[in-house]
């Protein structure tokens, strides 16, 4: 049965869910896959469901229409549905993710990547001790180079708009990447969890800059981080370093094939050898971020046809986590009742 994609959404998130379709279309040969289809705003989705087919939706429109979309495609009928995060921007919206029954993936794509996966099951079978602590940051300077070249056009001028982009930016944006995979790492919710927000360079007033963020598990872990986007002098610097008392894991994106394996005073690096995840190209000819993408998009395509799937970030973990995150921009903290 052939596969109809569906996106919503022409920016950068888009053009990554098409790359994305077209190598998970070469991962498996027996699958049919239609040209997919860019659609038109305001054109109801029902237009696009196609008979006799397997309809898929992905949706990379500005992070405030999600929700509705994703709505909008359950009721229409999609067999499976991918959608970049944030998934909710507001309480209301993180009500309505709940509960969904047909496949759903979220691109959280760097815990979908060999490096995070390679971690956790590190983690699982022991090999650092016990695991009492998640540092790191994800550091990008996007802020700093709009406030130093103000007469530049922004390139997602839609983000200064809260009704479309929602009342956070770093914390929301790229925070909730470095806090899924924490959570994800831990294997928990945390009991509470602190912000402290700074916004120097905004482009506008919710438009936070730079964060520290504390999470506190009940287990005893704590997961420290520093999330910026006006961290001057760096690109897309995504670093996670779980701590144990045998030993510590660390993964740099920057570095996707290789993982930092520290023991007492000394360090090895262990190196991608296996190619199973996301593109499936040989180690060291990778996608960057679109392996996490292509990850996500593969792993939804398989369930969507009943065939065996590797899990991947889903709306009821989403949900839990903008709870989470709406409680830290509103009061800068919050406790697991």
């Amino acid at each position: 049965m052939e596969l109809n994609p569906v996106i919503v959404g022409r920016g950068m998130a888009g053009q990554a869910m098409e790359r994305s379709l077209r190598i998970a279309e070469t991962l498996e040969p027996e699958l049919s896959m239609a040209k997919p289809t860019y659609i038109e705003r305001g054109t109801p989705l029902t237009r696009y469901i196609k008979t006799g087919a397997k309809n898929l939706l992905c949706i990379a429109n500005p992070h405030a229409y999600h929700t509705a979309t994703l709505r909008e495609g359950l009721s229409a009928g999609f067999d499976g549905i991918v959608v970049d995060k944030p998934v909710a921007i507001s309480r209301e919206q993180v009500s309505q993710i709940r509960g969904v029954t047909v496949p759903v993936g979220v691109c959280h794509g760097y815990r979908m990547m060999w490096g995070p996966q390679t971690i956790k099951e590190m983690c699982s079978r022991g090999e650092i001790g016990q695991i009492f602590s998640i540092e790191g940051s994800y550091l990008q300077s996007s802020s700093a180079q709009a406030a130093l070249n103000p007469s530049k056009p922004s390139r997602q001028a839609w983000k200064n708009d809260p009704n479309s982009s929602g009342p956070s930016d770093a914390l929301f944006d790229i925070g909730s990447h470095w806090s899924d995979m924490a959570i994800w790492l831990v294997g928990a919710l945390p009991h509470s969890a602190r912000a402290k927000f700074s916004y120097v360079n905004a482009e506008t007033e919710h438009r936070d800059s730079h964060v520290y963020l504390d999470l506190d598990f009940s287990s005893g872990i704590a997961a420290r981080a520093t999330i910026s986007k006006t961290y001057h002098g760096t690109s897309n610097n995504f670093e996670i370093t779980a701590l144990g008392s045998k030993g510590a894991l660390t993964w740099r994106f920057l570095n996707p094939d290789e993982i930092t394996y520290g023991v007492g005073g000394s360090y090895s690096v262990l190196r991608r050898t296996d190619a199973t995840f996301g593109s499936c190209q040989r180690p060291f000819h990778g996608t960057g971020w679109l392996e996490g993408y292509t990850e996500v998009i593969h792993q939804i395509i398989r369930s969507v046809y009943g065939l065996d799937a590797r899990s991947v970030p889903s709306l009821e973990e989403q949900a839990d986590l903008f709870d989470i995150l709406l409680s830290l921009v509103e009061t800068g903290s919050w406790n697991k009742c």
